[in-house]
């Protein structure tokens, strides 16, 4: 696995992205403060740096890079791993009555027997992360522990 990191502010990134790791098995892991939604460029260049990629990421209200709390950045983490297979699965989820059938149907629509972890994204307010994370590890289809 090679990792790398990055932090857009002020208008330009901290150093040149490292787009040589761009591949079908390269997560990017996207940390932004609310203000880029309205200026997406970092993102933008993002995703022409690393067309094969995959791009996952939220808003935060402070970005982490190493020892470093940030604000008013974003913070991308470059992960290019050996071997894994990486897919995405996008539900909306706005409701905790909701919670058991979207996580059910990303749960099924995940399981694979080389399964070895799922990464979940949610928002930080109506919904519980510990509910989330029951929800999909309880299904006994599931092969991942």
């Amino acid at each position: 696995m090679r990792i790398a990191t990055a932090v857009f502010a002020d208008g330009h990134w901290s150093c040149a992205l490292p787009c040589h790791m761009d591949s079908e098995r390269t997560l990017l892991l996207v940390f932004s403060a609310p203000l880029y939604f309205a200026n997406n460029a970092p993102f933008r260049e993002l995703a022409d740096a690393f067309p094969r990629s995959l791009m996952l990421g939220c808003s935060s209200a402070g970005e982490i890079l190493g020892e470093k709390i940030l604000d008013g950045s974003v913070v991308v983490g470059v992960v290019q791993f050996e071997k894994a297979h990486l897919r995405q699965v996008t539900r909306a989820v706005s409701t905790a009555a909701d919670l058991a059938v979207e996580c059910e149907q990303m749960a099924r629509a995940l399981d694979a027997p080389d399964l070895a972890g799922i990464l979940v994204l949610s928002g930080g307010v109506g919904l519980n992360g510990s509910d989330v994370a029951r929800v999909i590890m309880l299904r006994p289809w599931l092969r991942a522990a």
